[in-house]
């Protein structure tokens, strides 16, 4: 049938022809049947399918990971922290295993080199406390405390690298952390009623290592020939050794008895949306680079407030939304410049 066209190693290739779209006619063939503006069409018509399908897999990424905090403060409220945090790596681990087994990945497990190795486990136990530190918070405080300090893991990560390393930051950089720091005063001014303040603790501590982790993946990320798939599974396989440590370690085990139907369900329910969340990172890596799709992470932002005011019913104040907007912007500003 003429003026079909077939994808053809990442470009439009005319059937009646074979011609790639934009290329020459190939040898033998004096003439094309179909007119050049029907391969035109057809090959901006499959680029904007690839946008639309990296924007799909951002926007799914970014909604999972913002409800992940409402589904782990509701799953773990009745646990003791340690315990929380191994139960909710290991749903994570067995997820993030699946998609290993899914996509066939299980032999570049043996490929990674002794450098790569150590980047993993160094990240993968930073991820551990980060997850120890934010579950113990959710805890003992709300979401919508909780959430805007750990959000400023990216500051954290360069307010360390220029005192360690003396790097330097634009003046638009600077502008953006300004900007995110005030939102983020804006949202913490508020009177916190009833709560005994370790989950402040707890969340600069998950800050320090979520900076920290960070920071990791900025300087030491080495090259390697393992996919992402891979590389967050094992990483969580030692996220989840170090928390089970800590869960035995701290006698917490008992805690268990305490976790409701309800609570087993969210648990479960948190740790998949970080591993969906995380497949759509990978499936969005494989079509290419979808770095500039970064800012749509924002979103996970407020859509963990909201998940706080749907869930946990917690509210806040017609001028904290000031706060957000400005949060907002300065994360916004920072990720167009990565």
């Amino acid at each position: 049938m003429q003026g079909i066209v077939r994808e053809k190693s990442n470009e439009i290739a005319c059937v009646s022809c074979g011609a790639a779209a934009g290329g020459e006619l190939p040898e033998g063939k004096s003439d094309c049947l179909v007119p050049p503006y029907v391969v035109y069409c057809a090959q901006e018509t499959y680029q904007r399918m690839r946008m639309a399908e990296w924007i799909v897999y951002a926007v799914v990424s970014a909604l999972l990971t913002g409800l992940m905090p409402s589904f782990l403060k509701t799953g773990i409220k009745k646990a003791a922290p340690a315990l929380g945090a191994a139960l909710f790596s290991s749903v994570v681990l067995l997820f993030a295993a699946g998609v290993v087994a899914m996509e066939a990945r299980a032999g570049e497990i043996l490929e990674i080199g002794n450098e790569m190795l150590l980047y993993l486990v160094l990240s993968g136990a930073l991820q551990g406390v980060v997850w120890l530190c934010l579950s113990a918070a959710l805890i003992h405080g709300n979401v919508n405390r909780v959430i805007p300090i750990t959000n400023l893991h990216v500051c954290g990560a360069l307010g360390i690298s220029v005192w360690l390393f003396h790097t330097t930051l634009s003046v638009w950089k600077l502008c953006c952390i300004l900007l995110l720091l005030f939102g983020t005063l804006l949202l913490e001014s508020r009177p916190d009623k009833g709560g005994n303040g370790k989950w402040a603790l707890f969340a600069f501590l998950a800050l320090f290592a979520s900076a920290a982790k960070t920071l990791t993946d900025m300087l030491y990320l080495p090259e390697s020939v393992i996919s992402v798939s891979v590389a967050n599974a094992v990483r969580t396989a030692i996220s989840t050794v170090v928390l089970w440590c800590a869960a035995l370690l701290g006698k917490s085990l008992n805690s268990a008895k305490r976790i409701t139907a309800d609570g087993w369900i969210f648990l479960v329910l948190a740790g998949m949306a970080i591993g969906v969340a995380w497949l759509c990172d990978s499936r969005a890596a494989l079509l290419g680079d979808s770095s500039y799709l970064l800012p749509i992470s924002c979103t996970a932002f407020p859509v963990a407030l909201l998940g706080a005011r749907i869930f946990h019913k917690e509210e806040m104040p017609a001028g904290a939304m000031f706060g957000i907007l400005l949060a907002l912007a300065g994360m916004f500003g920072m990720l167009l410049e990565l």
